[in-house]
């Protein structure tokens, strides 16, 4: 039973997705346009012009408001998947930068301590050297 459920809550997300896309598209737009233009040419007859009101006042809206509340809600769903993804993934490479800061300091540490060091040997030759040449 509860693979069934997810069977069918997998396929209304499918279809949910699909429509929300489709609803979307500027072929849908135009197909609505043409549609509701059909309700005002004078010619057609009265009841094909209410039937054109019926379907673009309530019909539709009886659909559509749910598929594109369900679509909408299933691709936030992955677009907030996406951006814990990202994060997860920003915050790894952050940690990295922060050691990679890490071990630069202690290089440079060591190196600031190794240039003293020679400093002081050089002072020392430099002292041998003017002993040694007097």
């Amino acid at each position: 039973m509860v693979k069934f459920r997810k069977a069918i809550t997998k396929f209304n997300e499918k279809v949910a997705v699909i429509g929300t896309k489709w609803f979307g598209s500027m072929p849908m737009f135009w197909l609505f346009f043409v549609w509701g233009l059909l309700g005002m040419v004078p010619w057609l007859p009265k009841s094909f012009q209410n039937t054109v009101l019926l379907v673009s006042s309530a019909w539709i809206q009886l659909w559509a408001l749910p598929l594109l509340a369900v679509g909408t809600a299933v691709l936030s769903k992955s677009s907030e998947r996406r951006a814990k993804e990202d994060h997860d993934i920003l915050r790894k490479q952050f940690e990295e930068v922060k050691e990679m800061q890490k071990v630069n300091h202690d290089l440079i540490l060591f190196v600031k301590q190794d240039v003293a060091l020679n400093e002081q040997l050089l002072e020392k030759l430099n002292r041998l050297v003017a002993l040694i040449d007097k």
